[in-house]
């Protein structure tokens, strides 16, 4: 996944593999251990499909220096998604993956 601005307190890794239902999601995310934000706060993971609209696979709390690794799902299917992004908890975008 790439910043969406200048660098932030977190980086990830994603995986998409499409099925018949949808697409599976695996990713493995890290939060800086020094970082601005100083203690645990809430991240999520949304799902961008056609005509703008959005699914969020799942959302989790992060302090400083932790590591996630999950698996999720979307009902949109690798010829429907169009992004995956990672935000803070206000909707912010702060990391996106571009479906090509």
């Amino acid at each position: 996944m790439r910043p969406v601005a200048a660098a932030g307190p977190v980086h990830a890794d994603l995986g998409l593999t499409g099925t018949k239902w949808g697409t599976e999601v695996t990713m493995r995310c890290g939060y800086d251990a020094r970082t601005s934000y100083g203690k645990a706060y809430p991240f999520r993971l949304v799902a961008r499909g056609p005509n703008g609209a959005t699914e969020q696979i799942g959302s989790w709390l992060a302090a400083p220096g932790d590591d996630l690794s999950f698996t999720g799902a979307t009902r949109f299917t690798d010829a429907e998604l169009v992004s995956v992004e990672l935000q803070k908890a206000d909707g912010t975008p702060l990391l996106t993956y571009a479906v090509p």
